[in-house]
């Protein structure tokens, strides 16, 4: 089974973006960030870049992203 493996971060160039996250999500990035010790920030880049990496649009011939 795949899925995201939390290891601290390696040093990457980052731009500020701004977003609301329903409250529940919120709640379950606080805990993760206390079970692994990363920054919210860098939970939530890894799991749009896991998500973005493993995604299919359907009916675009199989490419990712």
């Amino acid at each position: 089974m795949m899925g995201l493996s939390f290891r601290k971060k390696s040093s990457k160039n980052y731009i500020q973006f701004t977003t609301r996250f329903e409250e529940d999500i919120m709640q379950d990035l606080r805990s993760l960030h206390q079970r692994t010790g990363l920054s919210i920030n860098e939970i939530i880049n890894r799991c749009i870049r896991y998500a973005l990496e493993n995604s299919t649009i359907e009916g675009d011939s199989g490419k990712k992203n």
